[in-house]
């Protein structure tokens, strides 16, 4: 059985398997190529926003690498549901709309039997492809930096896979609920975006933050217009800032703001950055050894919702199927 449904998919696998493999061996290759490269590559990325042009004058091998790594975190958001829209929905819904499964129940084989084999292959493709790619750009993003890299968090090992499983199991119940295939790609390409807006909220939302004073957060740099400030540790998941009084209670944004520039404008001699008598900038953030933890949730979380998605499409097929 395993046999027949790959046979039948074997172009939009192997079309799966194609994409999965070019785009890993890019990020292996770029990795490969970072780690021959010089320290000038880490200096440039550590240039914030004019990395840039710091990158364009290192010659255009490092200037196209470092363009990838300063937009990894945007690029690859799509990943996953382009991985989804391979499989899921155009797989199992021209299986049904082609009647293929009817005949191998004919041959007495139980609905339920074909479904497995549906997914399986599925879903066996997905998983191997999406572990490559994450395990590739792991890899990638390593040389460059070596601390947690929270900004690419969606591009993780686990949480990745994990979202193009839940992807293809909604483009398969969606597909399978209403025939479209079309139905089930714009499913995957409006969850898949939805996803990744949600996490960040869900990070602010549902999992309590640490704070710090900004002071102890960030380096500041006085600059021609005003000042700029860095992190000083690249693993911590900053969050944003707020501010507080000296005792502890929170300061309403545009109070805080307006109080600060008040106090600019009043002592200019003060460093840029600095702050009136009874106002205090916090960061909120969360430590590095709660990446993996998170990484675990959510790829918990979307693996339960896969679960449900392949219960929902396999009660649709028995219903079509009388």
């Amino acid at each position: 059985m395993l046999w027949l449904v790959w046979r039948r998919n074997r172009v939009s696998l192997i079309s799966l398997f194609v994409l999965g493999g070019l785009l890993s061996a890019v990020f292996f290759g770029a990795g490969l190529l970072l780690r021959a490269a010089d320290t000038a590559f880490t200096q440039c990325l550590d240039g914030g926003y004019e990395a840039q042009y710091c990158f364009s004058d290192q010659g255009w091998q490092l200037g196209v690498l470092g363009g990838l790594a300063l937009n990894l975190d945007r690029s690859l958001l799509l990943l996953p549901p382009v991985v989804a829209l391979l499989a899921g929905a155009p797989l199992l819904t021209r299986e049904i709309n082609n009647g293929h499964h009817r005949f191998l129940w004919s041959q007495e084989r139980k609905r339920e039997h074909w479904f497995v084999s549906t997914v399986t292959v599925m879903f066996g493709a997905v998983a191997l492809i999406s572990l490559l790619i994450a395990s590739a750009l792991g890899f990638w993003s390593a040389q460059y930096n070596s601390s947690v890299q929270w900004q690419n968090f969606d591009n993780g090992l686990l949480v990745l896979p994990a979202t193009a499983l839940f992807l293809t199991a909604l483009g398969m119940l969606v597909g399978a609920a209403t025939k479209r295939r079309a139905i089930g790609m714009v499913a995957c390409l409006a969850v898949g975006y939805g996803l990744v807006l949600a996490a960040p909220i869900a990070f602010r939302t549902y999992a309590t933050p640490e704070t710090m004073p900004m002071a102890d957060y960030a380096n500041y740099e006085a600059t021609p217009n005003g000042y700029s400030s860095t992190g000083v540790d690249p693993s911590l998941l900053y969050l944003g800032g707020h501010f507080e009084d000296d005792a502890g209670n929170r300061v309403p944004d545009q109070e805080g703001w307006q109080r600060f520039r008040e106090h600019n404008i009043d002592n200019p001699d003060d460093e840029p950055w600095s702050l009136p008598d009874g106002l205090h900038e916090i960061a909120s953030y969360h430590p590095a050894e709660r990446y993996w933890p998170f990484q675990a949730i959510e790829a918990g979380i979307l693996l339960g919702l896969t679960a449900l998605c392949i219960g929902g499409t396999l009660w649709f097929v028995r219903r079509r199927a009388g």
